[in-house]
């Protein structure tokens, strides 16, 4: 009974495939027919616009969060981190490298400082003030934000109040999200750059 149980939570979920699939299509649509005409607008690309297909980015942010969490408690502290480095950082460095000659050959009104590019390989770009490499890796800022609130919660999770911690973190996201932008106090702004990119992934822990 164990084995089998067991043997159905390995099993690979087409399903979810299948959402990751039309997820991938929609962000490919928004960025070929909205963003790259609000980047370059007098380089049309197709005359059509696709704005919505921007939401499926929280479908991965949903996605990749359910699939962090789902086998956690098969993970030592140590092993989850090693493991969530080893994903992020050897080819977003690799990334970095390629993009960076890349980008002030193609697209020099672009590019970087060296300064913003070092501070690009820490992936705290957001917060350090650094401009990203590629406007892309601000996805990989709220990946490194949720592995950190893990991170957490595997310290806290032998705790008695970790529940009450992740019910309170999860309605402070809530609070944030409805209040406008022009009514926030500085420190509720900082809080919502650092975490409220992340949040969907946070949904998951619920």
């Amino acid at each position: 009974m164990d084995t089998n149980s067991e043997m159905l939570k390995n099993q690979r979920n087409v399903y979810l495939d299948y959402i990751r699939g039309i997820s991938t299509l929609m962000v490919i649509l928004y960025h070929y027919t909205t963003r790259y005409e609000s980047l370059f607008p007098r380089k049309e690309m197709f005359g059509i616009t696709f704005p919505h297909g921007s939401y499926a980015v929280l479908v991965f942010f949903l996605l990749s969060g359910y699939f962090a969490i789902r086998n956690i408690e098969q993970t030592t502290l140590v092993k989850y981190m090693i493991k969530r480095f080893l994903k992020l950082f050897p080819v977003y460095w690799v990334a970095i490298l390629i993009t960076m000659p890349l980008v002030a050959t193609f697209l020099p009104s672009r590019s970087v400082s060296i300064k913003d590019m070092l501070l690009n390989f820490t992936m705290l770009q957001t917060i350090l003030g650094a401009e990203n490499v590629d406007g892309a890796y601000w996805t990989l800022f709220s990946e490194l934000v949720f592995y950190i609130f893990i991170f957490l919660v595997l310290i806290l999770k032998k705790q008695k109040n970790i529940d009450k911690f992740i019910f309170f973190y999860v309605l402070i996201q809530v609070i944030l999200l409805v209040i406008p932008d022009t009514s926030m106090i500085i420190l509720a702004k900082k809080f919502n750059t650092l975490i409220y990119p992340a949040f969907p992934k946070h949904l998951t822990m619920i």
